[in-house]
């Protein structure tokens, strides 16, 4: 659970927010809050470095951003962006996992050393694809820590007490303490790096005013999925990231509950769509990618005017050969289920011409 990298007191605030929990759960609360407790002294450092050399920093280039539901194909978008090291650099799971201390604790640290031997070469629990500390991952995942509003990690903690007004959601993602602290996240990046950030999170969906307003030449590509698959897969994954970081006891999410915020995430997208400049974002198939994956890659970047180089080709290549048999997660579609998803994600289906 990344709660343990916060600050004591958004920790604090939040626990006293949610106040519920589950009582198997004690001890992992216990742990948090323990580990918590002893990287305060490292995380008020990293403030203070953070205050003095980088928050007056400039945005080199305004981030590319790469969002769409979960499960719906940001995660492979990624990791193939990711390897044009010429043009992007990219959070990582060890940055994104530590928010709060990997400047002052960077990959030369103690820190960052020991979790390598410990963690070393895994893969996801949920999907199967390779899991190191060194590769990509999604912001969303520093929002909490740095005493951010995430919907998603707020539901997968929290599950019992978590915020589900839809409006409400739209409102927090937007106001002005989220707007801080994603400029502070991406100055901190850009202080790493001294690049262009390679952003993905499905979260951005509800953040895109925002993300206009602070960003205003970023360039965005939504990707969506055929709501069978994921619906099916947000239930996989949901049963297991909840037991893993759940601090309050729930049932996991039903069908009708996944479909119907598919089809508000889908809407509020659309909505923020709107708030851009038509040469500004792209929209995207997963379906599409996964068949021809240089050739969308290749669009993307025409689109954008990203300069397309042979390296970025020849890694590309060699990345997508290395995981040539990967197999993907299979779930079985009964009659009543399909139509229940089709019900609530019709618009969707109809869209991008996604067969029933």
């Amino acid at each position: 659970m990344m709660l343990f990298s916060a600050r004591l007191e958004v920790l604090l605030d939040l626990l006293l927010k949610h106040r519920h929990f589950y009582p198997p759960r004690y001890f992992k609360l216990a742990m948090t809050l323990l580990i918590c407790v002893i990287l305060q002294r490292s995380i008020k450092k990293e403030e203070r470095f953070y205050q003095e050399k980088v928050q007056h920093l400039d945005i080199i280039e305004d981030p590319v951003f790469i969002t769409g539901h979960w499960r719906s194909g940001t995660t492979y978008l990624h990791y193939l962006m990711s390897l044009d090291v010429d043009n992007f650099a990219y959070p990582t799971n060890y940055q994104c996992f530590f928010p709060t201390l990997y400047l002052t604790f960077n990959e030369q640290s103690w820190l960052y050393k020991l979790l390598n031997r410990l963690m070393g070469v895994r893969t996801r629990v949920i999907d199967n694809m390779e899991l190191r500390l060194d590769l990509p991952q999604e912001e969303e995942w520093m929002y909490p820590p740095e005493g951010g509003f995430s919907y998603i990690l707020e539901k997968l903690i929290f599950p019992r007490t978590a915020i589900t007004d839809y409006n409400k959601i739209i409102e927090l993602s937007n106001d002005k303490k989220t707007k801080e602290i994603t400029l502070k996240i991406f100055k901190k990046l850009t202080y790493a790096y001294h690049k262009r950030i390679l952003s993905k999170s499905p979260g951005h969906f509800s953040r895109i005013p925002a993300l206009k307003e602070l960003f205003p030449n970023g360039k965005f590509l939504f990707i969506v999925r055929n709501p069978y698959d994921v619906v099916l897969s947000m239930m996989h994954a949901g049963k297991i990231l909840g037991r893993m970081l759940s601090l309050q006891r729930s049932e996991p999410d039903d069908i009708t509950s996944i479909a119907e915020f598919l089809m508000f995430y889908f809407d509020t997208m659309h909505k923020h769509i709107q708030l851009l400049q038509p040469h500004a974002y792209m929209l995207l198939r997963y379906e599409d990618v996964i068949q021809d994956p240089v050739k969308n890659i290749e669009n993307i970047y025409n689109t954008f005017g990203f300069s397309y180089t042979n390296n970025f080709e020849k890694s590309l290549r060699g990345y997508l050969e290395s995981v040539k048999d990967y197999k993907r997660n299979r779930f079985d579609l009964g009659a009543d289920t399909k139509d229940l998803i089709y019900r609530h994600c019709q618009r969707i289906f109809d869209e991008y011409s996604y067969p029933r």
